[in-house]
């Protein structure tokens, strides 16, 4: 746990307004490698330390004063829309209406106190894992796209003051520079800036700088050795430069020069405030974007003959990691990158040849596609072994280039698939779990239902319910007089035909309790004839189980039935404990019902007088008996009940 993480160097917000919770947070993430963690003890303040520190992860208490985690969360997504930060929510709170509710307004993962520090850190890490593929991925495409955009604007734009200014824009955005810079070096007199140009602000064209101001080391070294320079730390260096018109020292800059006909004549120049906020890459992207600049500053006749060569992206494209195909107008390879040989198995003998006799249909067709609608186009590609299993899976892209011909584009996304894969996974899962779960208590038909429902299980609500009981007559006896085989093969006989009868009649499961089998109709949604369907289950069951007791019968095995309904208001939903929840009601009408089958004698249905509110089921043989008023526990008044009696006739 004590050894340093990959991501510790990731900055993690942690958001709490309990110094106490916030210091055990920050030992325990500084135990676990991380060194960059900031903290914030309002949802106010966690707003502002967003905005400044960019951090890569927050963790972010739920119950805030003024402004809870929820209300953060959601103002954090509004403010950032476009930005990928993983937010933890931590709190005591437990319960899954919390969990959906965090999730719901922006979160990514919701941690409950108390909790052990391992699984605090192996989120935290998850996420961090997600954020930098992201990130990377990104960070890739924005590359490519800047390199395209200042590779089109050469084609596309004869004016080099506006394809200059455009270049800055591009390359202030993709490398997110805090300012940027265009010095050009005219004789050995004078240096000027022609373009000067902050984050968020339009580019400012610049005459001149005066020579009493003096010359920026770094931009002196890479004129002089004619390559790009990165500096992590303006600060450390030991002969400290500033940027151009800029007074303080510190940051980071990273610079290329532009150098047409072998010789620099100026410098393109990043700088922020931050140190060490630039990397290789950076400079990587920043010298192709500065020979892209140099091609604009060649006189219009060397510019016309370059543009059809360079617009082939030779010089951009051969470094980067992705997959990159370039044809001529007609479809003919011209150029095919290290990284496109070795994913799709090819070497530079294609060059000259159609895409469309090296490459499968579902690529050329991209080609044609791209050929007619004169503008890019995408797509999915996946390469499989002879077992047709999928090795890589591929992001592709055709893109036109004026008057010079296409480019394809191939992005690894094996990964994302990877990460989809298991989304997918755990999302049948979930349907499974869900399915076995509502299988317990409903028939095939109800379950169909709920699951286009999934949120019906959190559900806790009032309604309007019909209950019934059947309970064994006897059994008690039973199991003191018969091997417990024998008596266990009777229950689950007897369970088995009665589920199958309330499966028929679409009534659910709510439990069993010893021989005792606990039903509801009008649940979970509702049943305008509820009141039939209850009852002509009660007699198809006492039908039933009367064949079944003339078999137990001749077994020596002497047990009746007895059945009690009832109709009123009850509470549903998923009650226990955090390792064991059940389905099933509570209330008044629940004792009156069990009151009822407790009255009921072997062969005898009791029923509430509600239950004849739209008269008797259509089940032949079957009247109704007024009996005395039943007494119930928590009930003043005594309770009207009838006796349901069967003739000998199936029910219709």
């Amino acid at each position: 746990m004590s050894e340093i993480t990959a991501y510790s160097n990731c900055k993690i917000l942690a958001v709490d307004d309990s110094r106490e919770n916030l210091t055990l947070l920050m030992d325990q993430l500084s135990y676990a490698g991380y060194r960059r963690v900031v903290v914030a003890t309002s949802g106010a303040e966690a707003l502002e330390k967003v905005t400044a520190e960019s951090p890569d992860l927050i963790l972010l208490d739920v119950m805030m004063p003024e402004m809870d985690g929820y209300q953060v969360t959601h103002r954090i997504r509004e403010a950032h829309p476009d930005v990928f930060i993983p937010i933890i929510l931590v709190s005591a709170l437990q319960s899954a209406e919390e969990r959906v509710r965090g999730l719901h307004s922006g979160a990514n993962d919701f941690l409950s106190r108390p909790y052990h520090v391992e699984e605090l850190v192996a989120r935290v890490e998850a996420l961090l894992t997600i954020k930098t593929a992201r990130d990377q991925l990104s960070a890739q495409h924005n590359r490519l796209a800047l390199l395209f955009t200042v590779t089109n604007a050469l084609a596309s734009h004869l004016d080099p003051r506006d394809l200059l200014a455009e270049i800055v824009v591009q390359t202030t955005n993709a490398i997110c520079a805090e300012r940027a810079f265009l010095v050009f070096l005219e004789g050995n007199d004078y240096l000027f800036q022609k373009i000067q140009m902050r984050r968020g602000e339009s580019p400012v064209f610049v005459d001149k700088i005066d020579l009493t101001v003096p010359l920026e080391q770094l931009v002196g070294e890479v004129i002089q050795r004619q390559k790009g320079v990165l500096v992590l730390d303006l600060g450390a260096d030991s002969h400290p430069t500033r940027s151009p018109g800029a007074q303080e020292a510190g940051g980071a800059a990273l610079a290329a020069p532009l150098t047409p006909y072998g010789q620099a004549i100026g410098v393109l120049l990043l700088a922020n405030s931050e140190p060490e906020s630039f990397s290789e890459d950076h400079l990587d992207l920043l010298t192709a974007v500065a020979a892209q600049a140099t091609i604009a500053l060649e006189n219009a006749h060397l510019f016309e003959d370059a543009r059809r060569q360079r617009n082939r992206m030779e010089a951009i494209l051969g470094c980067t990691a992705d997959s990159v195909v370039v044809t001529d107008e007609r479809g003919i390879i011209t150029r095919i990158n290290p990284a496109a040989c070795e994913t799709f198995d090819l070497d530079e003998t294609i060059l000259g040849r159609p895409l469309n006799e090296i490459f499968h249909i579902s690529i050329t067709d991209l080609l044609v596609r791209s050929q007619e609608r004169g503008e890019p186009v995408s797509g999915e590609y996946s390469i499989r072994n002879e077992q047709r299993e999928v090795q890589k899976a591929l992001s592709l892209s055709v893109s036109p280039i004026s008057n010079a011909g296409y480019v394809l584009v191939a992005h690894d996304i094996t990964p994302l698939k990877e990460v989809e894969r298991f989304r997918l996974e755990n999302e049948r899962a979930e349907v499974q779990r869900i399915l076995d779960t509502l299988s317990r208590y409903m028939s095939e038909s109800l379950v169909e239902r709920a699951l286009k429902d999934r949120t019906f299980l959190e559900r806790r609500e009032r309604r309007e319910a019909v209950i019934l009981f059947a309970d064994l007559r006897g059994f008690t006896r039973l199991t003191g007089n018969h091997p417990p085989d024998k008596v266990v093969d009777l229950l689950d006989e007897f369970f088995t035909e009665m589920i199958d009868i309330v499966h028929k009649h679409e009534g659910i499961i709510l439990g069993f309790a010893g021989d005792e089998i606990m039903v509801g109709f009008n649940l979970p949604y509702d049943q305008p004839d509820a009141n039939h369907r209850a009852l002509r289950t009660a007699a198809e069951m006492q039908r039933r189980f009367a064949e079944l007791q003339q078999t137990w019968s001749e077994q020596g095995m002497m047990v009746g039935l007895g059945i009690g309904v009832s109709r009123g208001m009850v509470i549903i939903g998923n009650v226990g404990g955090p390792t064991r929840m059940d389905y099933t009601t509570v209330g008044q009408t629940v004792n009156m019902a069990h009151r009822l089958v407790e009255g009921a004698e072997d062969g005898q249905i009791i029923a509430s007088v509600e239950m004849l509110a739209e008269g008797l089921p259509p089940v032949e043989g079957i009247h109704a008996r007024e009996l005395p008023p039943f007494q119930v526990k928590g009930r003043d008044e005594p309770l009207p009940a009838v006796l349901l009696e069967l003739g000998s006739e199936h029910p219709t």
